[in-house]
């Protein structure tokens, strides 16, 4: 209930809205309470005088009674075609203000969500997939769809309409009314039980919706590797497994409902049995009339449908718990980086790094870098060299500030990076990747990436300055071509230099090349070596190379073994000192005539 009525606080800015649809619906209750009332006149006033004991006697009336009593059977159906027409006027503006309002809530939630997203560390991306999480951004956040408004605007008129319709039932007759309560207590303690019972069944439910999203996103961004393998099968037994686990639980979750509903219906049915028992006694004894119990019965309805309506909205708060817990559970995730009170904007940075004796660990994990210290100049070209797993790309990282030192310090331009704001140091960082993302759009789109307000000459230019403008006009629609998921109409050196384009319209002051030129053919290698020595002009260049021959111009290398600087120097002298880096370089090109 508490994560409910968190949900419920979204509804704060829309308070004016909400409030208006609610008073229209209370209006309606109003509306719906007189329709009885004026049903009773009828039957008691003008029907009921024209029967004894079952039959006709209108025959004995005068015509002028007749016609008076036409008259005012007229005047009461007017009043009820006036009490429907404003009716149907009221449910519309209900209906469309906290329709409106549902949907404006909705738009918050995802949009507040996806933003706390983008805020969050690594280490949160680190524990959980991506299927997962775009679960609880569109179906969790889907599935309040309504609930909030909607709900809360129940539960407020229904409490309502039970007392409005129970002081009526005790108005019209005390006796009834008591005989009327009867079934609530027996019915309270099921709803209880319900809840204590259902409520793990429908969180457990939605964990299996982002077991399945989860697995189908992985499926569908490794679809070339299912088919190349000839594993569809056996990822369609993987999926159906998931789907039978959600099947499973969803066939408990009905069995539950399927056993409640029925039985509380059955014991709210007990009470107009009763009412009509009682009542009906009352009648033959000449102490109740026709039209009295009539508009009892009437009321009673009126008055225990919004009890049983009660019930869904319990089930709908249950379920919809569910999903909000899910939300929230991100919602009060911290960001592990953030910008401090204190942290300063830098508009234009010179580019000089340095670690300062930093030690960092991965959560739960051994220490992957060791007391690393080095530093670079701004313009320098930094080669990070070692086996794989030594720390290069955390070292990276902490660059990137993806991550702080567990010890030690990282600073750029003499700053601490902890007291540097966040969006000033990445936007003037620059990457290039061994395997680079593009973005579902056109070349275009993910040139500008790199500056969103550039020119059309802008994009050009780098694209020129990266090698990629002759293939880019190759295409019939040049940078207007749409280049599908990750880039995947494009080659592994395509990609590469509209990737480089990025960053060159970037224009950073610290450049980050991660294997840039490991998976391409040499012509192409050749092609992108060259953008990238366009790109690196001026900048401070942190560059992670196997293929060690990218590196040998590296103003100083800084060779790294089991998180540790084991060695550093420029290639000669790395070579004459006979230590690791000598020993990679022989063994990669031994490799490479061999």
């Amino acid at each position: 209930m508490n994560v409910f009525l968190r949900l419920i606080t979204y509804i704060r800015p829309y308070l004016g809205r909400v409030s208006i649809g609610i008073g229209a619906t209370l209006l309606i209750i109003g509306l719906d309470a007189v329709q009885p009332l004026l049903m009773r006149e009828v039957i008691d006033n003008i029907l009921t005088p024209y029967f004894t004991e079952g039959n006709y006697i209108g025959d004995r009336f005068s015509d002028t009674k007749i016609a008076a009593d036409f008259d005012l059977l007229q005047y009461y159906a007017l009043l009820l075609l006036g009490v429907y027409i404003l009716r149907t006027v009221f449910s519309f503006i209900n209906r469309y203000l906290l329709g409106r309002t549902g949907q404006d809530i909705l738009f918050s939630l995802r949009v507040q969500v996806y933003d706390h997203l983008q805020h969050l560390g690594l280490r949160f991306y680190n524990d959980r997939s991506t299927g997962e999480l775009m679960s609880r951004v569109t179906a969790d956040v889907e599935s309040l769809q309504y609930t909030v408004t909607d709900t809360l605007e129940r539960v407020l008129i229904d409490i309502a309409t039970v007392f409005i319709f129970g002081s009526i039932l005790f108005a019209l007759s005390f006796e009834l009314a008591l005989i009327t309560l009867l079934p609530m207590p027996i019915y309270s303690i099921l709803i209880i039980f319900y809840n204590r019972t259902i409520r793990p069944y429908y969180t457990m439910a939605r964990e299996r919706i982002a077991d399945i999203s989860a697995l189908l996103q992985d499926n569908l961004s490794g679809i070339r590797v299912i088919k190349c393998f000839a594993r569809e099968g056996h990822e369609l037994s993987r999926f159906t497994q998931k789907c039978k686990a959600f099947l499973t639980i969803s066939i408990t979750i009905i069995k539950i409902r399927v056993g409640f509903y029925p039985l509380t219906r059955f014991i709210i049915s007990m009470g107009p049995l009763l009412v009509l028992l009682f009542g009906g006694r009352q009648i033959i004894s000449g102490d109740l009339t026709i039209g009295t119990l009539f508009a009892f019965q009437s009321y009673l309805w009126q008055f225990y449908r919004p009890v049983e309506s009660l019930t869904r909205i319990n089930d709908t708060i249950v379920r919809a718990s569910a999903s909000a817990r899910r939300i929230f559970e991100i919602l009060d995730t911290q960001p592990e980086i953030k910008d401090t009170p204190n942290a300063l904007p830098f508009d234009r940075l010179n580019g000089g790094v340095e670690f300062q004796n930093v030690t960092f660990a991965y959560e739960h994990g051994p220490p992957v870098l060791q007391g690393v210290s080095l530093s670079a100049q701004p313009g320098q070209l930094i080669g990070l060299v070692g086996p794989s797993g030594a720390g290069k790309t955390t070292i990276i990282n902490l660059i990137c500030r993806f991550y702080d030192p567990d010890s030690g310090t990282v600073c750029v331009d003499g700053h601490d990076l902890k007291n540097m704001q966040r969006a000033s140091l990445r936007s003037q960082i620059g990457m290039v990747l061994q395997e680079p993302f593009l973005f579902n759009g056109t070349i275009r789109e993910n040139i500008a990436y790199g500056k969103l307000n550039a020119t059309e000459a802008d994009i050009i230019n780098a694209a020129m300055m990266a090698n990629a403008h002759d293939f880019v006009c190759g295409f019939s629609d040049a940078y207007d071509t749409h280049i599908g998921e990750r880039g995947v109409r494009l080659s592994g050196g395509e990609k590469q230099r509209i990737s480089i384009a990025r960053a060159i319209l970037n224009n950073p002051r610290i450049l980050i090349l991660d294997e840039a030129t490991s998976s391409v053919d040499t012509e192409t290698e050749m092609l992108i070596q060259n953008a990238l020595e366009r790109l690196m002009e001026g900048r401070t260049t942190f560059a992670i190379a196997h293929r060690l021959s990218t590196v040998r111009r590296a103003d100083c290398l800084y060779v790294i073994d089991r998180g540790k600087i084991v060695e550093y120097g420029t290639h000669t002298q790395l070579l004459a000192s006979d230590g690791l880096y000598a020993r990679l370089c022989d063994m990669q090109f031994a490799l490479e005539e061999a």
